[in-house]
């Protein structure tokens, strides 16, 4: 974990830093991919939303037309098909019927 981690759990290499590094850069999802980003509610998640806001808003200017799309799940945190199952299968066909691949 270290190699990917910094003390704390914070990423050495995030995959937002890398899109604004290098927004064509082999490591992401591809301009042609359909894309959407599901995360905790962010009033318990540990971690923080507004990166997967900000990488979603990053890979529909750099897509186009292509669906982007990102959602929170209500009363869930960072394990968020744990903490709240039935919120996030809801988000989850939401997206998939928007044509995006989920990242969770």
């Amino acid at each position: 974990m270290n190699a990917m981690l910094h003390p704390g759990a914070y990423a050495k290499r995030s995959l937002l830093s890398r899109v604004q590094e290098d927004p064509n850069s082999p490591n992401i999802p591809p301009p042609t991919l359909p894309i959407s980003a599901i995360y905790g509610d962010p009033n318990e998640d540990w971690m923080t939303s507004s990166h997967g806001k900000e990488l979603i808003r990053l890979l529909g200017q750099r897509n186009g037309s292509i669906y982007t799309g990102f959602q929170e799940v209500p009363h869930a945190g960072h394990l968020i098909t744990f903490d709240n199952p039935k919120g996030f299968v809801e988000l989850l066909l939401v997206e998939l019927k928007s044509g995006g691949l989920v990242l969770v």
